[in-house]
């Protein structure tokens, strides 16, 4: 492993997912504060994960297809668009369908350029720079948790100018972080990806899904898989309140959970030469399963709060491992795509289930939206464990 990649690769999971909580965590706030309706804060959400669904594989495919770009290069350029709609929403605060619109660009932009920072890692391994993804990974959800405490308060005592402000900063950093990751690597003389495509096969976004038939049933049963961590995730306010909790309690989850996917992440390079990534993978459906246990056996805002621990042998494990898996199961030529349409498939997922989540809580109540999430889960759960008996596995080296 190389330390000094590992460190700034670790940089840029911390502060994408700065941006993260700045930018998607606190759109409810920034644009209810500007007197837009909740209307119009789900409708910004909607849209931006949908383009962000249809852009994710075109610009994948446009990664693995191309011969004179790399994948920082498109990382880059996505940052320069979310930069620019966030210098916008720093000195436009006027109620229009304009400021809308810039929202819904940045969030689109944060969402789209995800899947090309997790393919960072593997473009690097091709030129023999081998980094600690789930080390790094886990400085990602460090940056989220103390964003989350640190910004809400910013808000509270300095208003929501601090939003896009926070993303701004975090934003440049990143941009800067990957130069200095693209420098090194050059230094190193490494030719990057472009040097291999030209030895493969032009492989076509068609012809990926057409090949990979095993790997589209495992994203479909991810997909039902997580929606449950959606669902739960957007609506927790509402779990809490039904059961006397409230915005304090749910801070208390959300923070918990965040910070018991570390140690996990930290340690999920040594687990995975231990074990594999199939069977982390199967350990992470018992961690869901054992999510949604706690949601319906709990009563009271404490038991709630402490049953988000189980997020430590769920998502802690399975987005590193899904992700190892993809890499395991595509050639070289394809694997950004693959990356693409499994986080297109996974944003999909997560339209679909703030909808369902938030059509059965207004109509039914939390205990039915729970036990349609845990039937969710447990079909997942089948469909990914049918899935993984027809796939490679992958086991650090």
């Amino acid at each position: 492993m190389n330390r000094k990649f590992t460190a700034l690769y670790s940089g840029v999971q911390f502060e994408y997912y700065v941006i993260v909580n700045a930018l998607a965590s606190f759109t409810s706030i920034f644009l209810l504060q500007l007197g837009f309706a909740s209307k119009a804060v789900g409708m910004v959400l909607g849209i931006a994960s949908l383009l962000s669904v249809v852009l994710q594989p075109i610009l994948a495919d446009l990664v693995d297809r191309s011969k004179k770009f790399v994948v920082s290069d498109f990382i880059l350029w996505i940052c320069m668009v979310m930069l620019a709609m966030c210098v916008w929403l720093l000195v436009d605060h006027n109620k229009s369908v304009l400021l809308l619109v810039v929202y819904t660009v940045a969030l689109c932009s944060m969402y789209t350029v995800l899947p090309f920072i997790t393919q960072l890692n593997y473009a690097y391994a091709k030129g023999g720079i081998t980094m600690n993804y789930g080390l790094a990974r886990s400085f990602g959800s460090i940056g989220f948790s103390v964003t989350a405490y640190v910004l809400g308060k910013l808000v509270s005592t300095s208003g929501i100018t601090m939003v896009p402000l926070c993303s701004i900063l975090a934003i440049v950093c990143l941009m800067a972080t990957v130069v200095v990751l693209e420098k090194n690597y050059k230094k190193l003389g490494s030719s990057d990806v472009e040097s291999s495509n030209a030895t493969e096969e032009e492989i076509t976004l068609k012809a990926f899904v057409k090949d990979h038939h095993d790997l589209i049933v495992l994203f479909v049963g991810a997909s039902l898989l997580i929606m449950h961590l959606i669902v739960y995730c957007t609506y927790m306010f509402q779990f809490m309140e039904a059961i006397g909790g409230g915005a304090k309690e749910m801070g208390y989850a959300i923070s918990l959970m965040a910070i018991v996917e570390v140690p996990m992440m930290m340690n999920y390079q040594r687990l995975e030469h231990a074990f594999g990534t199939k069977r982390l993978l199967e350990v992470s459906l018992i961690g869901f399963l054992l999510k949604n246990v706690g949601f319906f056996v709990a009563k009271t805002p404490n038991v709630l709060i402490w049953m988000q621990v189980t997020q430590a042998i769920g998502f802690a494990l399975f987005t590193p491992a899904l992700i190892s898996l993809i890499h395991a199961n595509t050639r070289q030529m394809e694997q950004t795509k693959g990356q693409g349409v499994g986080q297109a498939v996974l944003t999909a997922s997560g339209i679909f289930a703030n909808l369902l989540g938030g059509y059965l809580i207004d109509q039914f109540g939390c205990h039915v939206t729970i036990v349609v999430c845990s039937c969710l889960t447990l079909v997942g759960a089948i469909v990914v464990f049918g899935a993984l008996k027809q796939l490679q596995d992958h086991k650090e080296s």
